[in-house]
């Protein structure tokens, strides 16, 4: 279900907004000057959306991803490291790249 707002006064200083003419979706502040939409609707995201699983998505940036995965490569090297610890905010590619006996993250 689509969450619909409503807003007639004024978002930054709360004074009553005054129709546009010839825009009826609109409303404007006579005080501070500001027009914004009278109604919209609040977007709702599915959890597909934060995980970036996008086919499009994916296609495009699938040559970005493969020079990211090189670099990652180069940086980590070819021997096993005993533990890698990755803290940060990724989807978890840099530690499918390192090869550790035990990797954390």
């Amino acid at each position: 279900m689509k969450s619909i707002i409503e807003r007639t006064r004024c978002p930054f200083c709360k004074n009553k907004g005054q129709q546009l003419p010839h825009l009826p979706l609109y409303l404007h502040c006579s005080v501070c000057r500001l027009a914004w939409v009278k109604r919209f609707v609040i977007p709702t995201y599915e959890e597909k959306y934060y995980q970036g699983t996008s086919p499009l998505a994916s296609k495009l940036l699938k040559p970005v991803s493969t020079f990211f995965y090189l670099i990652r490569s180069l940086y980590v090297g070819t021997e096993q490291k005993k533990l890698w610890i990755d803290v940060g905010a990724g989807d978890g590619s840099f530690l499918k790249t390192v090869r550790a006996e035990k990797k954390i993250g």
